[in-house]
């Protein structure tokens, strides 16, 4: 999940390093914080398939959200059911998660828009979460460098609190799951 994660960012000019946070930790403004839950059995997130979630404070970490119950089901697959999938659907599973988590993590990092196609489209199906490659448009690698280049870096040479956020609280993005050849 995390080389295909840092592939597809890469191409933002974003350099990633995913680590996995000990119970406690304490997370500061240079991190991004990526959070898999389950969605609730019920309710309206459920039914409507999201797969991820994006919403920036300015006065708290950056955070983006996964539902891998709803990447699994986007994929045919059952969550519950894990331990008896094969190597292929782990390996579909994770670059499946890598996808949404980055889809998510460039609205975070300023991508407002979805595009028509692509990394950045509002629905994702089978076929987007699991080909071999999956580009991100023009639009919204051109949107993201502006932020970039509009920001100062910090002495460490992460990039400072108020290039990542914006307003106060900004609307939640969502990323559904696009009916394909399973649902």
């Amino acid at each position: 999940m995390a080389a295909e994660s840092r592939a597809l960012l890469a191409a933002t000019g974003a350099e990633v390093t995913w680590t996995a946070a000990p119970c406690g930790a304490v997370v500061g403004p240079e991190s991004l914080v990526v959070i898999a839950v389950p969605t609730y059995s019920r309710g309206p997130n459920r039914e409507r398939h999201v797969m991820g979630a994006t919403r920036t404070a300015a006065d708290g970490a950056l955070a983006v959200w996964v539902f891998p119950d709803q990447v699994a089901w986007a994929l045919g697959l059952d969550l519950g059911m894990r331990h008896g999938w094969g190597e292929r659907a782990e390996m579909d599973f994770a670059r499946a998660l890598a996808r949404v988590a980055s889809h998510e993590i460039l609205h975070a990092l300023g991508a407002t828009t979805h595009s028509l196609s692509g990394l950045m489209a509002p629905r994702l199906d089978r076929n987007a979460l699991t080909a071999a490659v999956l580009h991100i448009d023009a639009a919204t690698l051109a949107s993201l460098r502006l932020v970039f280049h509009g920001g100062a870096r910090s002495a460490a040479g992460a990039w400072t609190p108020s290039l990542l956020r914006g307003a106060t609280v900004a609307a939640a993005e969502e990323l559904r799951a696009a009916p394909g050849s399973s649902h």
